[in-house]
């Protein structure tokens, strides 16, 4: 595998409001846990713009993690996107939520 893969990236609409998603994996240096060189962490991120702001969310985890870990980070990635800045409280609330469930 190369040192990077773009495994996603697309744009939309939500509520008439612009995003974009990008989902990647980086080859990383070993760590205490994965010592092996063939380390590779899972990213997703997601942009939106709103009002003339661009707001931005990133999220990763080890890739061999990633079957456990990536749906919370996909759910939060979209919990993000389509939601309102101004409704943060809610949304810091909805990936607790979300945490307690898996």
């Amino acid at each position: 595998m190369a040192e990077s893969s773009v495994l996603d990236a697309h744009s939309g609409e939500i509520d008439g409001e612009p995003y974009w998603y990008y989902e990647y994996l980086v080859r990383k240096a070993p760590t205490k846990t994965a010592e092996e060189s063939n380390n590779y962490r899972h990213y997703v991120a997601s942009t939106t713009e709103r009002d003339g702001y661009l707001y931005s969310i990133n999220a990763s985890t080890l890739n061999k993690q990633w079957n456990i870990v990536g749906p919370i980070l996909q759910k939060t990635i979209v919990l993000f996107t389509s939601s309102l800045p101004q409704k943060t409280m809610f949304l810091h609330t909805r990936i607790q939520e979300i945490l307690v469930t898996v």
